[in-house]
Protein backbone atom coordinates (compact mmCIF):
# COMPACT_ATOMS: atom_id res chain seq x y z
CA UNK A 1 0.00 0.00 0.00
CA UNK A 2 1.30 3.14 -0.94
CA UNK A 3 1.51 6.08 2.14
CA UNK A 4 -1.27 8.71 2.43
CA UNK A 5 -0.75 12.36 1.99
CA UNK A 6 -3.02 14.42 2.72
CA UNK A 7 -5.12 15.74 -0.29
CA UNK A 8 -8.39 17.95 -0.56
CA UNK A 9 -10.43 15.44 -2.67
CA UNK A 10 -10.06 11.59 -2.33
CA UNK A 11 -12.19 9.76 -5.36
CA UNK A 12 -13.63 6.50 -4.00
CA UNK A 13 -14.48 4.62 -6.99
CA UNK A 14 -15.89 1.19 -6.54
CA UNK A 15 -15.21 -1.28 -9.96
CA UNK A 16 -16.77 -4.83 -10.62
CA UNK A 17 -15.78 -6.17 -14.44
CA UNK A 18 -15.86 -2.96 -15.99
CA UNK A 19 -12.78 -3.57 -18.31
CA UNK A 20 -14.74 -2.12 -21.02
CA UNK A 21 -15.22 1.37 -19.69
CA UNK A 22 -12.43 1.45 -16.72
CA UNK A 23 -9.58 3.04 -18.76
CA UNK A 24 -12.11 5.75 -19.86
CA UNK A 25 -13.74 6.67 -16.27
CA UNK A 26 -9.88 6.62 -14.82
CA UNK A 27 -8.53 9.36 -17.46
CA UNK A 28 -11.78 11.29 -17.03
CA UNK A 29 -10.38 11.56 -13.35
CA UNK A 30 -7.10 12.01 -14.48
CA UNK A 31 -7.58 14.84 -17.04
CA UNK A 32 -9.28 17.08 -14.04
CA UNK A 33 -8.62 20.75 -14.15
CA UNK A 34 -8.92 20.46 -10.12
CA UNK A 35 -5.06 18.31 -9.16
CA UNK A 36 -5.52 17.92 -5.46
CA UNK A 37 -6.86 14.58 -5.42
CA UNK A 38 -6.58 10.66 -4.59
CA UNK A 39 -7.67 7.90 -6.45
CA UNK A 40 -9.01 5.21 -4.55
CA UNK A 41 -10.06 2.02 -7.14
CA UNK A 42 -11.76 -0.61 -4.99
CA UNK A 43 -11.64 -3.99 -7.39
CA UNK A 44 -14.83 -5.22 -5.75
CA UNK A 45 -13.57 -9.12 -6.40
CA UNK A 46 -13.93 -8.64 -10.61
CA UNK A 47 -13.37 -11.85 -12.66
CA UNK A 48 -12.21 -10.02 -15.77
CA UNK A 49 -9.32 -7.88 -16.67
CA UNK A 50 -10.08 -4.79 -14.20
CA UNK A 51 -7.37 -5.82 -11.99
CA UNK A 52 -4.74 -5.83 -14.87
CA UNK A 53 -6.26 -2.18 -15.66
CA UNK A 54 -6.60 -0.66 -12.36
CA UNK A 55 -2.80 -2.31 -11.35
CA UNK A 56 -1.64 -0.48 -14.73
CA UNK A 57 -2.72 2.87 -14.16
CA UNK A 58 -1.55 3.05 -10.55
CA UNK A 59 2.03 1.62 -11.77
CA UNK A 60 2.37 5.07 -13.73
CA UNK A 61 0.03 7.48 -11.33
CA UNK A 62 0.96 7.59 -7.77
CA UNK A 63 -2.31 9.33 -7.01
CA UNK A 64 -4.51 6.34 -7.73
CA UNK A 65 -4.41 3.95 -4.96
CA UNK A 66 -5.66 0.38 -5.92
CA UNK A 67 -7.58 -1.98 -3.05
CA UNK A 68 -8.23 -5.54 -4.38
CA UNK A 69 -11.01 -7.27 -2.19
CA UNK A 70 -13.10 -10.16 -2.60
CA UNK A 71 -16.91 -9.54 -4.20
CA UNK A 72 -18.81 -7.82 -1.24
CA UNK A 73 -21.29 -5.49 -2.93
CA UNK A 74 -20.80 -1.63 -3.49
CA UNK A 75 -21.89 -0.41 0.05
CA UNK A 76 -18.47 -2.47 1.53
CA UNK A 77 -16.30 -1.38 -1.27
CA UNK A 78 -17.52 1.71 -0.66
CA UNK A 79 -17.09 2.37 3.33
CA UNK A 80 -13.82 0.08 2.67
CA UNK A 81 -12.73 2.66 0.14
CA UNK A 82 -13.20 5.51 2.74
CA UNK A 83 -11.23 4.18 4.93
CA UNK A 84 -8.24 4.67 3.16
CA UNK A 85 -9.45 8.45 2.22
CA UNK A 86 -7.24 11.31 3.26
CA UNK A 87 -9.20 14.29 1.66
CA UNK A 88 -11.55 16.41 3.63
CA UNK A 89 -14.22 15.89 0.99
CA UNK A 90 -15.28 12.75 -0.82
CA UNK A 91 -15.64 12.21 -4.29
CA UNK A 92 -17.70 9.05 -5.92
CA UNK A 93 -17.12 8.12 -9.53
CA UNK A 94 -18.32 4.72 -11.19
CA UNK A 95 -16.38 2.31 -14.08
CA UNK A 96 -18.11 3.16 -16.29
CA UNK A 97 -18.98 6.74 -16.05
CA UNK A 98 -17.07 9.90 -17.75
CA UNK A 99 -16.79 13.01 -15.79
CA UNK A 100 -15.59 16.46 -17.31
CA UNK A 101 -12.75 17.89 -16.97
CA UNK A 102 -13.77 20.65 -14.75
CA UNK A 103 -16.18 18.56 -12.49
CA UNK A 104 -14.09 18.82 -9.49
CA UNK A 105 -13.03 22.70 -10.01
CA UNK A 106 -16.93 23.84 -10.05
CA UNK A 107 -17.54 21.37 -6.78
CA UNK A 108 -14.96 22.01 -4.61
CA UNK A 109 -15.92 25.56 -5.51
CA UNK A 110 -19.69 24.64 -4.58
CA UNK A 111 -18.55 23.66 -1.12
CA UNK A 112 -15.52 26.21 -0.55
CA UNK A 113 -18.36 28.41 -0.85
CA UNK A 114 -21.10 27.52 1.65
CA UNK A 115 -20.15 25.62 4.93
CA UNK A 116 -23.47 24.19 5.19
CA UNK A 117 -23.71 23.00 1.68
CA UNK A 118 -22.27 19.25 2.92
CA UNK A 119 -22.91 17.33 -0.56
CA UNK A 120 -23.18 18.59 -4.20
CA UNK A 121 -23.77 16.51 -7.89
CA UNK A 122 -24.37 18.09 -11.49
CA UNK A 123 -26.74 17.80 -14.22
CA UNK A 124 -25.42 14.81 -16.56
CA UNK A 125 -25.62 13.65 -20.27
CA UNK A 126 -27.02 10.36 -20.42
CA UNK A 127 -24.74 7.71 -22.68
CA UNK A 128 -25.84 4.30 -24.20
CA UNK A 129 -23.14 1.23 -23.94
CA UNK A 130 -21.48 3.09 -27.29
CA UNK A 131 -21.50 6.48 -25.64
CA UNK A 132 -23.81 8.27 -27.47
CA UNK A 133 -26.01 10.74 -25.89
CA UNK A 134 -29.82 8.75 -25.35
CA UNK A 135 -32.82 9.94 -26.82
CA UNK A 136 -33.63 13.24 -24.48
CA UNK A 137 -30.27 12.07 -22.58
CA UNK A 138 -29.82 15.51 -20.96
CA UNK A 139 -30.45 15.33 -17.19
CA UNK A 140 -30.87 18.78 -15.77
CA UNK A 141 -30.50 18.05 -12.19
CA UNK A 142 -32.96 19.88 -9.98
CA UNK A 143 -32.80 21.32 -6.23
CA UNK A 144 -35.84 20.17 -4.62
CA UNK A 145 -37.17 19.68 -0.63
CA UNK A 146 -37.87 16.24 -0.29
CA UNK A 147 -40.72 14.31 1.26
CA UNK A 148 -41.01 11.09 3.58
CA UNK A 149 -44.74 11.33 3.26
CA UNK A 150 -45.47 11.83 -0.24
CA UNK A 151 -46.47 8.48 -3.12
CA UNK A 152 -43.70 7.77 -3.89
CA UNK A 153 -41.20 9.49 -1.10
CA UNK A 154 -39.52 12.26 -3.51
CA UNK A 155 -35.78 12.43 -2.60
CA UNK A 156 -33.14 15.41 -2.78
CA UNK A 157 -31.78 13.41 -5.94
CA UNK A 158 -28.34 13.53 -6.54
CA UNK A 159 -27.12 11.64 -8.93
CA UNK A 160 -24.80 9.53 -7.01
CA UNK A 161 -21.76 8.66 -9.43
CA UNK A 162 -21.01 12.16 -9.51
CA UNK A 163 -21.49 13.16 -5.80
CA UNK A 164 -18.97 15.26 -3.94
CA UNK A 165 -19.83 15.46 0.03
CA UNK A 166 -17.61 16.12 3.00
CA UNK A 167 -15.77 13.65 4.94
CA UNK A 168 -16.85 15.24 8.08
CA UNK A 169 -20.44 14.52 7.01
CA UNK A 170 -20.05 11.21 6.07
CA UNK A 171 -18.55 10.31 9.09
CA UNK A 172 -20.76 11.83 11.17
CA UNK A 173 -23.77 10.26 9.71
CA UNK A 174 -22.11 6.56 9.73
CA UNK A 175 -20.93 5.89 6.06
CA UNK A 176 -22.91 3.70 4.03
CA UNK A 177 -25.94 1.19 5.42
CA UNK A 178 -26.64 -1.71 3.31
CA UNK A 179 -30.15 -0.79 1.23
CA UNK A 180 -29.64 -2.68 -1.99
CA UNK A 181 -29.71 -0.52 -4.84
CA UNK A 182 -30.77 2.14 -2.63
CA UNK A 183 -28.04 3.30 -0.56
CA UNK A 184 -27.48 6.89 -2.42
CA UNK A 185 -30.77 7.40 -1.60
CA UNK A 186 -30.58 6.75 1.78
CA UNK A 187 -27.72 8.20 2.65
CA UNK A 188 -29.34 11.39 1.56
CA UNK A 189 -31.48 11.50 3.84
CA UNK A 190 -29.09 11.28 6.53
CA UNK A 191 -27.08 13.82 4.97
CA UNK A 192 -29.91 15.92 4.57
CA UNK A 193 -30.01 15.80 9.10
CA UNK A 194 -26.87 17.01 8.91
CA UNK A 195 -26.51 20.00 6.66
CA UNK A 196 -27.84 21.38 3.16
CA UNK A 197 -27.66 19.33 -0.53
CA UNK A 198 -27.25 21.20 -3.76
CA UNK A 199 -26.98 19.83 -7.69
CA UNK A 200 -25.10 22.32 -9.92
CA UNK A 201 -26.83 23.13 -13.30
CA UNK A 202 -23.64 22.45 -15.27
CA UNK A 203 -23.18 19.20 -16.90
CA UNK A 204 -20.64 17.58 -15.87
CA UNK A 205 -20.64 14.35 -16.90
CA UNK A 206 -22.02 11.58 -18.65
CA UNK A 207 -23.97 8.31 -16.58
CA UNK A 208 -23.57 5.24 -18.92
CA UNK A 209 -26.76 3.30 -18.86
CA UNK A 210 -26.00 -0.30 -20.35
CA UNK A 211 -27.14 -4.17 -19.73
CA UNK A 212 -24.37 -4.46 -17.26
CA UNK A 213 -25.31 -1.48 -14.89
CA UNK A 214 -27.97 -1.78 -12.24
CA UNK A 215 -30.15 0.48 -14.16
CA UNK A 216 -30.02 -1.58 -17.08
CA UNK A 217 -30.61 -5.03 -15.76
CA UNK A 218 -34.03 -7.45 -15.22
CA UNK A 219 -37.01 -6.32 -13.41
CA UNK A 220 -35.72 -7.76 -10.63
CA UNK A 221 -33.26 -5.12 -10.06
CA UNK A 222 -36.11 -2.86 -10.47
CA UNK A 223 -38.61 -4.58 -7.82
CA UNK A 224 -35.54 -4.43 -5.18
CA UNK A 225 -34.83 -0.72 -6.08
CA UNK A 226 -38.12 0.33 -6.03
CA UNK A 227 -38.87 -1.15 -2.17
CA UNK A 228 -35.70 -0.07 -0.76
CA UNK A 229 -35.84 3.47 -1.62
CA UNK A 230 -39.18 3.92 0.06
CA UNK A 231 -37.64 1.75 2.83
CA UNK A 232 -35.15 4.32 3.21
CA UNK A 233 -37.90 7.12 3.95
CA UNK A 234 -39.55 5.13 6.58
CA UNK A 235 -36.16 4.62 8.26
CA UNK A 236 -35.88 8.55 7.80
CA UNK A 237 -39.17 9.18 9.17
CA UNK A 238 -38.67 6.95 12.14
CA UNK A 239 -35.39 8.88 13.14
CA UNK A 240 -36.65 12.05 12.48
CA UNK A 241 -39.27 11.15 15.35
CA UNK A 242 -36.86 9.47 17.34
CA UNK A 243 -38.24 5.89 16.92
CA UNK A 244 -36.64 2.95 17.18
CA UNK A 245 -35.11 2.73 13.21
CA UNK A 246 -36.18 -0.52 11.26
CA UNK A 247 -32.83 -2.68 10.69
CA UNK A 248 -31.23 -2.48 7.86
CA UNK A 249 -28.50 -5.06 7.58
CA UNK A 250 -26.68 -7.04 4.96
CA UNK A 251 -28.59 -10.15 5.61
CA UNK A 252 -31.52 -8.36 5.12
CA UNK A 253 -30.79 -6.82 1.78
CA UNK A 254 -29.21 -10.38 0.40
CA UNK A 255 -32.44 -12.16 1.41
CA UNK A 256 -35.01 -9.86 -0.76
CA UNK A 257 -33.32 -10.68 -3.87
CA UNK A 258 -35.14 -14.31 -3.09
CA UNK A 259 -38.59 -12.72 -2.21
CA UNK A 260 -38.56 -10.12 -5.29
CA UNK A 261 -40.42 -12.43 -7.82
CA UNK A 262 -43.02 -10.03 -8.17
CA UNK A 263 -43.35 -6.40 -6.65
CA UNK A 264 -46.49 -7.03 -4.36
CA UNK A 265 -44.83 -10.18 -2.85
CA UNK A 266 -41.98 -8.30 -1.83
CA UNK A 267 -43.38 -5.28 -0.38
CA UNK A 268 -45.39 -8.25 1.88
CA UNK A 269 -42.04 -10.17 2.69
CA UNK A 270 -40.58 -7.03 3.77
CA UNK A 271 -43.43 -5.56 5.65
CA UNK A 272 -44.03 -9.03 7.57
CA UNK A 273 -39.70 -9.10 8.42
CA UNK A 274 -39.47 -5.44 9.65
CA UNK A 275 -42.46 -5.84 11.63
CA UNK A 276 -43.96 -2.52 10.00
CA UNK A 277 -46.73 -0.53 11.60
CA UNK A 278 -50.54 -0.90 9.36
CA UNK A 279 -49.68 2.81 8.43
CA UNK A 280 -46.12 2.31 7.21
CA UNK A 281 -47.24 -1.12 5.48
CA UNK A 282 -50.09 0.34 3.56
CA UNK A 283 -47.90 3.49 2.07
CA UNK A 284 -45.27 1.16 1.39
CA UNK A 285 -47.31 -0.73 -0.69
CA UNK A 286 -48.92 2.17 -2.57
CA UNK A 287 -45.14 4.34 -2.84
CA UNK A 288 -43.40 1.18 -4.09
CA UNK A 289 -45.72 0.18 -6.51
CA UNK A 290 -46.12 3.60 -8.09
CA UNK A 291 -41.65 3.94 -7.53
CA UNK A 292 -42.02 0.99 -9.73
CA UNK A 293 -44.17 1.48 -12.92
CA UNK A 294 -42.32 5.33 -12.85
CA UNK A 295 -38.69 2.66 -12.93
CA UNK A 296 -40.45 0.85 -15.58
CA UNK A 297 -41.68 3.88 -17.76
CA UNK A 298 -37.60 4.65 -18.91
CA UNK A 299 -35.51 1.88 -17.81
CA UNK A 300 -34.76 -1.38 -20.62
CA UNK A 301 -36.42 -4.10 -18.29
CA UNK A 302 -39.97 -4.86 -18.96
CA UNK A 303 -42.29 -5.96 -15.92
CA UNK A 304 -43.98 -9.47 -15.78
CA UNK A 305 -46.75 -10.98 -16.26
CA UNK A 306 -47.28 -11.84 -12.40
CA UNK A 307 -46.11 -8.29 -11.67
CA UNK A 308 -48.69 -6.72 -14.30
CA UNK A 309 -51.40 -8.86 -12.34
CA UNK A 310 -50.84 -8.19 -8.79
CA UNK A 311 -50.26 -4.25 -9.48
CA UNK A 312 -53.90 -4.43 -11.55
CA UNK A 313 -55.27 -6.47 -8.42
CA UNK A 314 -53.84 -3.83 -6.01
CA UNK A 315 -55.07 -0.95 -8.15
CA UNK A 316 -58.78 -2.29 -7.90
CA UNK A 317 -58.42 -1.80 -4.49
CA UNK A 318 -56.57 0.91 -3.27
CA UNK A 319 -58.71 2.93 -1.20
CA UNK A 320 -58.14 6.90 0.11
CA UNK A 321 -59.32 5.88 3.49
CA UNK A 322 -55.97 3.92 4.05
CA UNK A 323 -53.24 5.87 2.11
CA UNK A 324 -55.26 9.31 1.46
CA UNK A 325 -57.14 10.75 -1.23
CA UNK A 326 -54.00 12.58 -3.02
CA UNK A 327 -51.46 8.83 -3.01
CA UNK A 328 -54.94 7.06 -4.03
CA UNK A 329 -54.75 9.48 -7.08
CA UNK A 330 -50.88 9.09 -7.27
CA UNK A 331 -51.68 5.02 -7.92
CA UNK A 332 -54.16 5.72 -10.25
CA UNK A 333 -52.26 8.49 -12.38
CA UNK A 334 -49.06 6.60 -12.45
CA UNK A 335 -50.78 3.30 -13.33
CA UNK A 336 -52.60 5.01 -16.71
CA UNK A 337 -49.35 7.26 -17.20
CA UNK A 338 -47.64 3.67 -17.94
CA UNK A 339 -50.25 2.18 -20.11
CA UNK A 340 -50.78 5.24 -21.97
CA UNK A 341 -46.77 5.67 -22.91
CA UNK A 342 -44.43 2.77 -22.44
CA UNK A 343 -47.35 0.14 -23.41
CA UNK A 344 -48.46 1.90 -26.60
CA UNK A 345 -49.24 -1.01 -28.74
CA UNK A 346 -46.05 0.22 -31.62
CA UNK A 347 -43.94 0.03 -28.27
CA UNK A 348 -45.27 -2.93 -27.04
CA UNK A 349 -42.09 -5.50 -28.05
CA UNK A 350 -44.94 -8.20 -29.01
CA UNK A 351 -45.50 -8.68 -25.64
CA UNK A 352 -49.38 -8.30 -25.59
CA UNK A 353 -49.97 -10.51 -22.64
CA UNK A 354 -48.41 -8.24 -20.13
CA UNK A 355 -50.55 -5.40 -21.58
CA UNK A 356 -53.74 -7.78 -20.84
CA UNK A 357 -53.04 -8.79 -16.98
CA UNK A 358 -52.16 -4.63 -16.58
CA UNK A 359 -55.52 -3.49 -18.37
CA UNK A 360 -58.48 -3.43 -16.03
CA UNK A 361 -61.28 -1.43 -17.98
CA UNK A 362 -62.73 -0.26 -14.67
CA UNK A 363 -59.55 1.15 -13.31
CA UNK A 364 -58.39 2.89 -16.32
CA UNK A 365 -62.05 4.45 -16.17
CA UNK A 366 -61.25 5.71 -12.92
CA UNK A 367 -57.54 7.03 -13.56
CA UNK A 368 -59.17 8.79 -16.63
CA UNK A 369 -61.62 10.21 -15.00
CA UNK A 370 -59.17 12.12 -12.30
CA UNK A 371 -56.70 12.68 -15.15
CA UNK A 372 -59.79 14.43 -17.04
CA UNK A 373 -60.23 16.26 -13.40
CA UNK A 374 -57.00 17.52 -13.49
CA UNK A 375 -56.59 18.71 -17.22
CA UNK A 376 -59.87 20.54 -16.83
CA UNK A 377 -58.97 22.03 -13.54
CA UNK A 378 -54.93 22.78 -15.15
CA UNK A 379 -56.70 24.72 -18.16
CA UNK A 380 -59.85 26.78 -16.02
CA UNK A 381 -56.71 28.35 -14.05
CA UNK A 382 -55.13 29.02 -17.10
CA UNK A 383 -57.87 30.86 -18.18
CA UNK A 384 -58.39 32.60 -14.83
CA UNK A 385 -54.56 34.15 -14.74
CA UNK A 386 -55.14 34.81 -18.49
CA UNK A 387 -57.99 37.11 -17.66
CA UNK A 388 -56.14 38.60 -14.62
CA UNK A 389 -53.20 39.51 -16.94
CA UNK A 390 -55.45 41.35 -19.48
CA UNK A 391 -57.50 43.19 -16.73
CA UNK A 392 -53.72 43.89 -14.94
Amino acid sequence: MKPKRPVSVSVLMPVYNCEVYLSEAIKSIQDQTFKDFEIIIVNDGSTDKTREIVDLFAEADPRIIPLHTENQGIVDALNHGAQYASGKYLARMDGDDISYAHRFALQVKALDDDDEIVAVSNSIVVIDESGYPKHGGINIAENRVSDLYSVPAREHYLVHPFLMMRRSAFDQVGGYRHILHSEDAELYFRLEEVGKLKNLPQVLGEYRVHTGSVSGKDAQNGRIQSVSAQLAAISARRRRSEREDILLTKDFASEMKSHAYDIISLCQWCIKTLSLTREESEWLRAASVVKYLQHEHWRPYTISNEDAVRIKNFVKTVDSTTIGEEATKDVLRHYLWVIKTKWKWRHCDNNFSVLKDLISPSVVWRAGMIAAKRRSARRFNRLVKSIQRRLA
